[in-house]
């Protein structure tokens, strides 16, 4: 009995490390088939990127974007491949380059090289507020280097703030005084918008460098745009002439000639531009810079036709829809503008695509219609709120009501002051004080210390009686902090009075010697504290020199409250 339950538990062992073995094996296998999957994986995707190469070597953009394409469905990670994706699609003008060249920067987290490009690609497709975004996430030491100085420079020259664009430029000279490529860059710039000595030393520089191997051409073109603005149309044809010429001249350097033959009313003008047109229908960033100069040399009309004439790969590019869509809007072509963004697929656009939209059903009449697409447009910049400028701007086109979209601006960017500053302007005039509250409110949350918005907020909240201990409470930080200051000390005593201590409020006044320099709401506020003290026939005095209409309507009920109504010495407004 012994020896089969010996047996027994042998046979149970053996097993036991029978199924061990296999399972291990098993574990094994797995691995070498992930690792080998992997590899086989990088390998295809390698072997794409060496297709793209050669499809790009023979012009053929397509088949360069399916190998790209079939590399990262392969090896998502794949740098190369995804680096050569954002530059393919950069050159077509597609803002799906950005999406790429955010994923290299998440793949590549702690490097400043992925986040310089993301902001020179947004630069390129002519999104300003997206290259400033990024450029300011970046923090720390990679701030000081000679990279980021040139980059950042580079924005300013795009959101037209020479004088930011000459400071930076300078500071690089000192950090790289042996760059010659950033002094030229300088100089250049120097002559485009420097005073006009720094002008003419920047013009004799750059003309002694036409014949320079390596900065000749920069040097020429900047003389070609020079020429133009000085209307030196004789300079311009000579020198732009020159510039299409030479051997490393690039689509742009023509069209600084076909600029020059315009101005010049030369008759080689049509020829040249039909060459452009041709030349363009082969490069979709170049098609769009000729386009955009039909728009503002030869009108709208001119640039639609030629649009409309365009490939439909070319097309159906966002950047060119929305050109095209700006075009017809300046024609009033209502229904192609419909027809235009009802069929087209925007992607990360869409918010655009919805604004013009309602646009187009405005333009013909619908216009319940069109504030239905409307609010559906400001829903999808909830969602995509990097696009709030552009169908802001369409907002103010169409003189529709901004507020909504300037308090996701506000909200979203508190550097943003402009977009603060109209919102509150706007509260203001209408007199609204729960918009004009909300938005100081923000502020104080964001700057507790901030004794401006700690004012506006104790005076909002005195003069519309809401939260009266708070508000008290701010006005006395306020006081305390500045006790000289008429505007404060009134506040405060305003607050008092509402606490019900209007003897104390008008003791903190009374002897001051520049209560003659009250402000409308101040006199409104004192002339209350002393009605409270009963010494109605001073209230009555100070309260002359109020102009009700200036006033919030919660104020001038509490002054209607205080005095029955509209004394007869009272200022009021005169219509207009």
């Amino acid at each position: 009995m012994a020896t089969r339950d010996w047996s027994r538990r042998l046979l149970q062992m053996g097993g036991r490390f029978w199924i061990s073995v296999v399972v291990a094996a098993a574990l094994i296998l797995s691995a070498c088939y992930a690792v080998g999957y992997s590899a086989y994986r990088q390998w295809r995707a390698d072997a794409a990127v060496r297709l793209v190469k050669a499809s790009l070597g023979k012009q053929d953009f397509q088949g360069a974007f399916l190998s790209l394409q079939t590399a990262l469905r392969n090896c998502p990670d794949h740098l190369e491949a995804r680096r050569a994706l954002a530059s393919l699609l950069e050159e077509s003008a597609s803002s799906e380059a950005l999406f790429h060249r955010r994923k290299l920067i998440d793949m590549q987290p702690h490097l400043l090289e992925p986040k310089l490009a993301f902001v020179r690609t947004a630069l390129r497709l002519g999104d300003v507020q997206m290259a400033s975004k990024a450029l300011k996430s970046i923090k720390g030491s990679q701030r000081k280097t000679a990279e980021f100085m040139e980059v950042q420079a580079e924005l300013y020259v795009a959101r037209e703030r020479p004088d930011l664009a000459l400071e930076a430029y300078r500071d690089l000279v000192e950090l790289r005084p042996e760059d010659k490529g950033t002094r030229i860059k300088l100089t250049v710039l120097e002559l485009q918008s420097g005073p006009e000595f720094d002008r003419a030393t920047a013009r004799a520089t750059l003309e002694s460098l036409v014949l320079d191997e390596e900065f000749g051409l920069v040097a020429l073109r900047a003389l070609v745009r020079d020429a133009l603005e000085r209307h030196d149309v004789s300079a311009a044809l000579s020198l732009s002439k020159r510039v299409s010429e030479m051997p490393l001249a690039e689509a742009s350097d023509r069209m600084l000639h076909l600029q020059a033959l315009f101005a010049a009313g030369s008759p080689s003008f049509d020829s040249w531009l039909s060459d452009l047109e041709k030349a363009a229908l082969e490069n979709t960033h170049f098609a769009l810079e000729l386009a955009k100069w039909k728009v503002s040399a030869l009108g709208p009309r001119s640039a639609s036709d030629w649009l409309e004439s365009m490939p439909v790969s070319m097309r159906e590019n966002t950047a060119v829809c929305l050109l095209l869509a700006d075009c017809y809007s300046a024609l009033k072509r209502w229904s192609d503008l419909e027809s235009l963004v009802a069929e087209s697929a925007w992607r990360e656009l869409e918010p655009m695509r919805l604004a013009l939209l309602a646009r187009a059903q405005a333009g013909q009449g619908n216009l319940r219609k069109s504030e239905r697409t409307w609010q559906l447009a400001v829903k999808e910049v909830e969602k995509r709120p990097e696009q709030v400028t552009s169908v802001l701007a369409v907002a103010r086109a169409d003189k529709r009501d901004v507020r909504q979209l300037l308090w996701m601006v506000a909200e979203n960017d508190p550097r943003n002051i402009s977009a603060r500053q109209e919102l509150y302007q706007v509260y203001w005039q209408e007199r609204n004080a729960d918009g004009m509250l909300r938005m100081m409110e923000l502020v104080l949350k964001e700057k507790p210390s901030d004794r401006a918005a700690k004012y506006n907020v104790a005076a909002l909240l005195l003069a519309t009686g809401r939260q009266i201990e708070r508000a008290g409470r701010l006005a006395r930080e306020i006081y305390e902090d500045d006790p000289l200051n008429l505007g404060n000390a009134v506040l405060y005593s305003f607050g008092l009075h509402l606490q019900g201590e209007s003897r104390k409020a008008a003791d903190l006044l009374d002897g001051r010697d520049d209560l003659n320099k009250l402000g409308n709401d101040g006199a409104a506020y004192y002339s209350l504290v002393l009605s409270g003290c009963r010494r109605n026939e001073e209230a009555r005095r100070i309260l002359s020199m109020v102009d009700r209409e200036m006033l919030l309507p919660e104020l001038r009920a509490s002054l209607d409250r205080a005095f029955g109504g509209l004394p007869s010495n009272a200022v009021t407004r005169q219509p207009d």
